[in-house]
């Protein structure tokens, strides 16, 4: 057939999130293609028991240049191995390399036996003798892939470009041609400590809010919708009074171990209020500066601002009312923290735990809808569950980790070897509810109290962890031995596990944390007092016979503490990639934010939320804008794949165009051809 004549088809393969470089139609899609066909086109499959194609690693698809172009020859099976090398003349090879465990040990020597056999005849010769035997084979894609650096439609320099991936594949009377939309480097995480400390923080304060609304999405009555108030009051906590206070009460802290290493105590409350003045100046800058960009740290920068000019009224008024003696204390201004820290905390595990509680009476709802009244459809459980998993999630990490941070910062601050306790007066008094007020305690008996505190959150949120981490490895064990005992099971789609953050596992672990928490520390501890050394203490007491003091004396702690975050961020990279890609996906701007008032007033309301590329949309709020507008990396990615159609596939005649997309590419797939009519432009109507 004339190739003038034959039927040019265009594959434009979508990534989905995960996908940390370019390449994948090379590593994976082009054999799998190449696997697929090769079994399709066994005329006599009886005569050997070759393995069906989803059972077929892509390790054994040998691809050799006939006398003419390349084939793909499968050879995983040892009957069909033998087959081939019978019709190759290779006895010998056979008797090499017999089993699938030597072909795949061996590869490399084995292709170059295959190569030199394979060139003796041509393409059509091979199919016909192979494929007569059995042996699944077909004609291969070009050797070589073409790399294309396409332009970025993105604002910046004109010489901005991406790299995207193109194979040939001359299939009978058509000729195909892949080429792949590669997006995940818009993640934009950086390669500097800094960057990739940056966009761990971004993702600690996005991910609850922009994945729980996501998941919330359908709650919109009945119980559920009591739950989507909740976990919604529960994100807003954990990203502004939390972040913000830790922020500012951090800055202050590390500022008075300065002062302290310069040996100028005296200037503790100056310092301490100059800190929190720096951090309501600087927070404010940062919450202007990536108010139009990243949403996280823009909160955070206006959230620390606003709890810093907070703190600055509790110093002035504690200046007034408070002992010369007391304001020169450390222990003072560290109990204070703890104390505010752990009532904000205090608020969010309610809050989760109230969550929980309806989300059970949801269950229960559901369960009577179907058995009693025989409703097809039932309020939405899995994914408010989920929701509040992830918040659940990132609230241990978060409380283990700065809780760990804090017993290292008052262990430097207060460098006493004397360890200071509480009379037997003042436990009685913790006891009692009434009588926790701080004037009744001695500032040794109010830090030790404090300290306490902080061991317990690091205990109880480290077994959490723990917990957390174990469900997670039987998940993935019990999904992975599921596909090596029952593989024909999993392979036709009858056993169908649902992924990690779906698994009742993992949901029911992360929720029995978060109501043990409340209950132990919380809950227990009103009803009890707070002075009794309950279940929470015997939990502590095997951290606190760890080392936690002598590590943190002398700093040595947050030296620690700081080279192990490091190294956390370092070794998580992909992780920050995929989550960056998630939280951006699905990230909307907000109509009432308080950063967007604060920055530009009611008369910037409007621009804030129009593109400049589409200020003649006429909405009126974030709500009435097409989604092309709302999702910003979402039209970025669409724009890519315009830049892709302009630049590679109308480069060259094309008869049929064909979009393959997995998991996030869907939703840019969807969104692109919603959009078409305003995204494509008029060169591609013949297309």
């Amino acid at each position: 057939m004339d190739i003038a004549s034959r039927e040019k088809v265009s594959v434009v393969v979508i990534h989905g999130v995960g996908e940390t470089k370019p390449g994948w139609i090379d590593d994976y899609l082009v054999p799998e293609l190449e696997k697929w066909r090769a079994f399709e086109n066994i005329r006599k499959p009886d005569t050997a028991t070759a393995k069906t194609s989803k059972d077929t690693s892509n390790t054994f698809v040998f691809v050799a240049h006939a006398s003419d172009r390349p084939l793909a020859i499968v050879l995983e099976d040892d009957a069909v191995f033998e087959a081939f090398c019978d019709a190759a003349y290779l006895k010998s090879l056979h008797e090499q390399f017999k089993t699938a465990k030597l072909r795949s040990e061996n590869r490399d020597e084995l292709v170059s036996h295959i190569a030199h056999a394979v060139s003796n005849k041509t393409a059509n010769e091979w199919l016909r003798d192979l494929q007569a035997r059995g042996v699944p084979c077909t004609v291969a894609f070009e050797p070589e892939s073409v790399l294309r650096r396409v332009r970025d439609p993105e604002d910046g320099p004109v010489t901005s470009t991406w790299s995207s991936f193109t194979r040939h594949w001359p299939l009978e009377a058509r000729d195909v041609r892949v080429t792949e939309l590669y997006w995940a480097d818009l993640s934009r995480v950086g390669y500097t400590i800094t960057d990739r400390f940056a966009a761990v923080l971004q993702l600690f304060l996005e991910a609850p809010d922009v994945l729980g609304r996501t998941f919330l999405s359908d709650c919109r009555q009945g119980l559920s919708r009591i739950v989507r108030k909740l976990m919604l009051a529960a994100i807003w906590v954990m990203r502004w009074p939390i972040s913000g206070l830790h922020t500012a009460i951090f800055a202050a802290a590390f500022a008075a171990i300065v002062l302290q290493l310069t040996k100028n105590e005296a200037w503790l409350p100056q310092t301490i209020a100059g800190a929190l003045a720096f951090v309501a100046v600087a927070g404010y800058h940062t919450s202007r500066k990536f108010l139009h960009g990243k949403i996280g740290l823009s909160d955070l920068g206006l959230s620390a601002s606003v709890h810093a000019v907070l703190l600055l009224g509790l110093l002035a008024l504690a200046s007034r009312t408070a002992l010369p003696a007391t304001l020169a204390a450390p222990e003072s201004y560290l109990t204070i923290a703890v104390a505010i820290v752990l009532i904000a905390w205090l608020c969010w595990t309610l809050l989760i735990a109230m969550a929980i509680a309806v989300l059970a009476l949801l269950a229960v709802q559901k369960l009577v809808w179907r058995l009693l009244l025989n409703r097809s459809v039932a309020p939405p459980i899995a994914r408010p569950a989920a929701a509040i998993g992830i918040s659940i999630l990132t609230g241990n990490f978060w409380k283990f980790l700065l809780a760990l941070l804090g017993l290292f910062v008052i262990t430097t601050l207060v460098t006493s070897s004397a360890k200071p306790a509480c009379s037997a007066g003042e436990l009685q008094s913790l006891k009692t509810v009434v009588g926790v007020a701080p004037i009744q305690l001695s500032p040794g008996c109010m830090l030790s109290f404090s300290k306490d505190q902080l061991k317990d959150v690091v205990a109880l949120n480290g077994v959490a962890l723990a917990l957390i981490a174990l469900a997670c490895s039987l998940v993935v064990l019990t999904r992975t031995a599921g596909k090596t005992i029952l593989p024909a099971r999993f392979g036709q789609g009858k056993w169908k596990l649902p992924r990690l953050i779906a698994s009742p596992l993992i949901i029911l672990t992360l929720f029995a944390t978060a109501l043990t928490n409340a209950w132990v520390f919380y809950i227990r501890g009103f009803f009890t007092g707070f002075g009794d050394a309950g279940v929470r203490h015997h939990v502590g007491d095997f951290f606190r016979s760890g080392g936690l003091e002598e590590l943190g004396t002398g700093a040595l702690g947050l030296i620690v503490f700081y080279f192990f975050i490091v190294s956390l961020i370092e070794k998580s990279n992909g992780v920050i990639h995929i989550g960056r890609d998630l939280v951006d996906h699905q990230y909307d701007p907000k109509e009432l934010s308080l950063a967007m008032w604060i920055d530009s007033g009611v008369t910037r309301i409007k621009s804030f939320f129009l593109d400049p590329r589409d200020d003649k949309t006429g909405a009126q709020s974030a709500a009435e804008l097409p989604e092309r507008v709302r999702f910003r990396r979402r039209q970025r990615i669409q724009r890519r794949l315009e830049s892709l159609i302009d630049e590679v596939i109308a480069t060259e005649p094309t008869d049929r165009l064909i979009f393959l997309a997995h998991s996030q590419g869907t939703v840019i797939l969807y969104d692109y051809l919603t959009n078409h009519d305003r995204l494509i432009s008029s060169d591609h109507e013949a297309v």
